[in-house]
């Protein structure tokens, strides 16, 4: 669970329902086996729970891609709302890029991959989506 991951909206579909450091527990059907405990499966040490009034989601996409720099896996694998997703690339492709993920919302349940790039330039830390990284898996852009 990371912060930076929170929708880009103030619809009430968009809050968390986690408190800081927390996570909502999940009721899992008996025919599917045992419930889970949320934090043996999820690390929430990036959940600080709501976003601020006072943030705003540029922000946040800043945030959780200098998350990303500092982990140490090579591929990081992110499941959020497609609004998200399509505000990340409109952020991080380039400004003369017409890709379908900086116009468009990823389908529901689709699933892409892409390269994040980073560099510093002018004395401050850019991220970059290549274009031509961008790979369906599952699904595309609806």
């Amino acid at each position: 669970l990371h912060s930076g991951l929170q929708e880009i909206s103030r619809n009430i579909d968009t809050l968390s329902l986690a408190p800081a450091r927390g996570a909502v527990r999940v009721d899992t059907p008996p025919r599917l086996g045992p419930a889970l405990e949320p934090l043996v499966v999820m690390d929430a040490t990036n959940n600080n729970g709501n976003k601020s009034i006072w943030g705003n989601g540029l922000q946040r996409l800043l945030q959780f891609a200098a998350w990303a720099f500092a982990r140490e896996e090579g591929t990081i694998i992110v499941v959020g709302h497609s609004l998200w997703f399509r505000f990340f690339f409109q952020t991080f492709l380039p400004r003369n890029s017409d890709h379908a993920a900086k116009k468009r919302k990823m389908a529901n349940a689709a699933v892409v991959m892409f390269t994040l790039d980073r560099a510093m330039y002018n004395g401050r830390m850019v991220y970059r989506i290549p274009p031509e990284s961008i790979t369906k898996i599952y699904r595309w852009f609806a």
